[in-house]
């Protein structure tokens, strides 16, 4: 197609030499320069995508760069609540070819049999239906159904790169889907250009057809730059008070902002405006915004005791961090952010160039509400190590209460530990374990230092010769050929309301557990006591 349009720009240019000797040079150049705008009118379109050479995703292709990752807040907010983040549970994988966006569900209609069920979708350049179930069951051993849900378009088209369903809402016996979109892609270069566009189902969320496809976009950015990330896309959408709210990234600038549609005009292509100068004012297509700060564009509604409230997650360099806000205040943001991480780790400044030595990586983190008791956070996860060809999906359950609210310790993870016979090794973390069994859940372990009591710092340690796990203070100085697997989170150094002491025992075999009996429950004896841990939260 390029030549083509090359042969005719010669030839118009060859055209005006030979048409009339008095035509001037300057007329042939405007002349040769409005045929080259033609040439290359594809490159700032904001709504289609030219015919550029493509690079499809393949295993990690598009997980190069983060679509959500900040430095760790600085303004210290006091939640009104507690948070208790549970154990890491394993739903799926390893996929090369999945979990390159946030984990969707949906309870469509109930069948003509009268069973409900709950669906899951993930995807990375096509959209994928994984196993279904009841209410509240969607948990381990997902499978990916055969046919695709939603897939790329042709070449040249705005979804040529791929369509990554986001976001949906059971609209009746219709679905309305809002996917990620991209066009002009070359990801070894850092290339491509994002939207977002409509996409219908009929048939129980079984299969997406974009409704009057290519004119199916709802919200465009800012024209194709080459080596760039450049439009808008990486959405979730929220429904309230009539209205859809979709929360997005404007790039190349990365800015979170977002949109909203009237319900009642089904979400669909020309029915969106952006938010900008705190109105919704601007066309969805190529409009105007405003950044909305302290957030990200993975955005949740979910009810803590009994209040509507809006979750927003991101990855910083300590964890998994969240803002939140009223539901009520939605049309006038004003997020809080919250020092203390939902998952402490040592994520550092860059877990997604991925290396034999980098740590623990979770991405496109979504709170996800399946009942009004069960709340949980669905995550991308890569293990120490890692490559994105080994994706898994995990959850966390999520619950709150008001037993430390307001206070330094308003964030807990469950400490979980496990046993592989195989190894002869327990280990204790609050990370997703593989080839290991669940024995047992000691406690709760804060996401930063509290005050008081003071407290001190678990870390779990890997002995590379003894080929065994260990959870030691501070650092794994004190264990030679020691290498650290993540720090857990804090423990109080003395004792405290609802805790029980700690300790780091040495197992009959060699080995090493935590127990919380000063005895080791019979299995070997006490080498140290660690600190004092919560039980009740």
């Amino acid at each position: 197609m390029q030549t083509k349009k090359f042969i005719f720009v010669i030839n118009l240019a060859s055209f005006a030499l030979g048409a009339s000797p008095f035509i001037s040079t300057m007329a042939i150049i405007k002349v040769i320069i409005f045929a080259s705008l033609l040439l290359f009118a594809g490159h700032v379109t904001p709504s289609l995508c030219g015919r550029e050479r493509v690079v499809r995703p393949g295993p990690a292709a598009r997980f190069t760069k983060p679509d959500t990752f900040y430095t760790d807040p600085e303004d210290s907010t006091l939640l009104p609540f507690n948070v208790v983040v549970g154990r890491s549970e394993i739903l799926g994988g390893p996929w090369p070819n999945l979990a390159d966006n946030p984990f969707l569900v949906l309870s469509p209609p109930p069948s003509s049999s009268g069973a409900r069920t709950v669906l899951g979708y993930s995807a990375n350049g096509e959209t994928w239906l994984l196993q279904n179930s009841t209410i509240g069951s969607l948990s381990t051993n997902l499978t990916r159904i055969t046919d695709t849900t939603l897939g790329a378009g042709p070449k040249g088209s705005l979804d040529e790169c791929g369509a990554w369903l986001n976001s949906a809402d059971v609209q009746g016996n219709q679905i309305a889907g809002w996917y990620h979109a991209e066009c002009l892609c070359d990801y070894d270069v850092g290339q491509t250009h994002k939207s977002v566009a409509y996409a219908q189902s009929s048939d129980l969320g079984k299969t997406f057809v974009k409704v009057n496809y290519p004119n199916n976009h709802v919200i465009t950015g800012a024209n194709f730059t080459a080596k760039e990330t450049t439009g808008a896309g990486d959405h979730t959408v929220v429904t309230y008070g009539g209205y859809y709210y979709m929360f997005y990234y404007e790039y190349p600038d990365w800015k979170p902002t977002m949109a909203r549609s009237k319900v009642s005009d089904g979400g669909r292509p020309n029915t969106w405006f952006k938010y900008f100068n705190g109105q919704f004012t601007e066309p969805g297509l190529g409009g105007r915004f405003t950044p909305v700060p302290d957030t990200s564009s993975f955005v949740a509604s979910v009810s803590i005791l009994g209040n509507d409230t809006l979750i927003s997650l991101y990855t910083g360099t300590n964890g998994i961090f969240m803002s939140y806000m009223p539901a009520s205040g939605i049309a006038s943001p004003n997020w809080k952010p919250v020092a203390d991480p939902l998952f402490y780790s040592n994520l550092g400044t860059s877990p997604w160039d991925r290396t034999p030595s980098s740590p623990e990586l979770w991405a496109y983190t979504m709170v996800i509400s399946l009942s009004p008791s069960a709340t949980y956070i669905y995550s991308t996860y890569l293990f120490p190590g890692q490559g994105f060809a080994d994706r898994y999906i995990v959850r966390n359950q999520l619950t709150f209460s008001t037993k430390m609210a307001s206070s330094d310790q308003s964030i807990l993870n469950t400490l979980s530990q496990y046993h592989s016979k195989q190894n002869n090794d327990y280990w204790e973390t609050n990370s997703p374990v593989l080839g290991y069994d669940h024995v047992t859940d000691l406690g709760y372990v804060m996401t930063s230092s509290p005050s008081s009591p003071a407290g001190v710092l678990l870390v779990s340690c890997y002995l590379d010769v003894d080929k065994i796990h260990v959870v030691t203070t501070s650092s794994c100085a004190s264990f030679p050929y020691a290498v650290l697997v993540k720090p857990l989170g804090w423990i109080w150094q003395g004792s405290s309301s609802g805790s029980r002491a700690l300790y780091r025992c040495v197992t009959n075999s060699g080995g090493q557990l935590l127990s919380l009996d000063s005895s080791c429950a019979g299995q070997g004896k006490v080498q140290q006591m660690l600190g004092y841990i919560l039980q009740d939260a």
